[in-house]
């Protein structure tokens, strides 16, 4: 006879659903200290495979388990990250914090939102100037009207592929959950790996979303990430590739202002 487990506590706070993928997460966790692989930031991490799921726990959907994640990382219980892997090959890894680590309040959370915006990347003079907000997500910027007051030219971008998409599918889940710095974070490696130029991508954006399958199939700053040399074959002539777009937008003048290329 199989048994599942969870804290009492954790379930008062949460459900019981979310308790017992909390209880996973710890053990893997625990399993975890001291592999180099699984540590990040001087923390270990788990992850949750589909496999897992359906063979250890049939009463759930992977679906609802994603959901569930979400809900657990924006209520601060839970962190999750994404490690940069040779190949291109992600697996999105979770630490559940401690009741006492910082994050494990619900208010937290808020304060951690805040620190991103005042946080500056190493490798980049860019400013975000959005910090005063504590946005999380990115349809609150869209929705206080917060656009204009965007210097980091990653997160205008993100914020741009964000609108087409939630203008395709307005009542999508993953739309409405977008969170900025993860979708700015692709945008960021297609610059600074991938050595592209925000004006090439934001370039070849604009002609997905007037391309009726395409928009329909890149839905992300991942999927763009993945697709781009394939679609700007695909979608851009030679004089659209070096430069020569049509008519400016006040989109393409507000990237054109921030990225002075």
């Amino acid at each position: 006879m199989k048994t599942h487990k969870f804290d009492v506590d954790d379930a008062v706070k949460y459900g019981v659903n979310k308790a017992i993928l909390l209880e996973h997460l710890r053990f893997h966790q625990s399993a975890n200290e001291g592999n180099p692989d699984l540590e990040f930031d001087g923390k270990p991490y788990a992850f949750i495979k589909p496999s897992t799921i359906k063979n250890m726990y049939p009463y759930f959907s992977y679906a609802s388990v994603r959901r569930w994640l979400n809900e657990l990382e924006d209520d601060g219980v839970i962190k999750s990250i994404k490690p940069e892997k040779e190949g291109g090959y992600h697996l999105t890894y979770f630490h559940v914090f401690k009741y006492n680590e910082g994050n494990s309040q619900s208010d937290s959370s808020n304060s951690q939102s805040e620190n991103s915006y005042n946080s500056q990347s190493e490798n980049s003079s860019i400013v975000t100037n959005v910090n005063s907000t504590k946005c999380k997500y990115i349809r609150e910027l869209v929705e206080n009207d917060l656009i204009e007051e965007i210097k980091d030219p990653y997160i205008l971008m993100a914020v741009h592929i964000w609108k087409g998409v939630h203008d395709l599918k307005p009542d999508n889940h993953y739309t409405k959950t977008a969170k900025i710095e993860k979708w700015r974070d692709p945008i960021r490696l297609m610059i600074e790996k991938d050595e592209l130029t925000l004006k090439r991508i934001w370039r070849l954006w604009k002609h997905i979303q007037r391309d009726n399958f395409w928009r329909k199939n890149v839905l992300s700053p991942e999927k763009l990430r993945e697709k781009f040399g394939e679609l700007e074959i695909k979608l851009l002539t030679k004089d659209q590739r070096n430069g020569n777009s049509g008519n400016k937008t006040k989109a393409d003048n507000a990237i054109d202002f921030l990225t002075r290329e």
